[in-house]
């Protein structure tokens, strides 16, 4: 008798181990669908947070006067690039006329860039940012000896030189960089 009675204790353990099993399945079943379903939302909700940007003649004359500097450009950049733009050029009415001018200068600046030099400043920024605040000081003060500030006329209407006037000291990228 001790053999059956020891066999009955091993099927009630069996039973209660696969009932235990079973539940740990439905448990990991259920977290893999939760999982699935919140993946999914947040790719839905990845592509449609971006809004379609406007085209240039869409634009408030206000808004083309703003942006002016890369209006050649307009065409070519994504959505992302042009809300960037749209928003800045919100707040622009805003700023003080020395604020303005500092926009105005930057944006043509930044337009007469290529590519590679837009890419390099980015990169260049990253870096930049990740220094510690007074080592950032000193690089800084490093960039403006070897490279003094581009002198802008005063017009009071804003930057109207063309793009091909307007020096762009950039150092040159590195061998390891990739062309695009």
């Amino acid at each position: 008798m001790g053999g059956q009675q020891r066999f009955r204790q091993l099927v009630r353990h069996l039973a209660a181990t696969r009932h235990v099993m079973l539940a740990q399945v439905r448990r990991a079943g259920v977290l893999v669908a939760c999982l699935i379903l919140a993946a999914g939302n947040v790719a839905a909700s990845a592509t449609t947070t971006v809004a379609a940007a406007p085209g240039w003649q869409q634009l408030t004359p206000e808004q083309q006067t703003i942006l002016q500097p890369v209006q050649s450009r307009w065409p070519h950049m994504s959505d992302v690039q042009r809300n960037r733009l749209l928003a800045v050029a919100a707040k622009y009415p805003g700023l003080s006329p020395q604020a303005q001018q500092r926009f105005r200068k930057r944006l043509t600046v930044w337009s007469a860039l290529t590519r590679q030099q837009r890419d390099l400043a980015r990169r260049n920024y990253l870096r930049l940012k990740k220094l510690p605040p007074a080592k950032r000081r000193v690089v800084k003060q490093e960039l403006l000896k070897a490279h003094p500030p581009l002198s802008v006329p005063q017009t009071g209407v804003g930057v109207t030189a063309p793009s091909s006037t307007i020096p762009v000291q950039t150092p040159p990228l590195r061998s390891g960089s990739s062309d695009r």
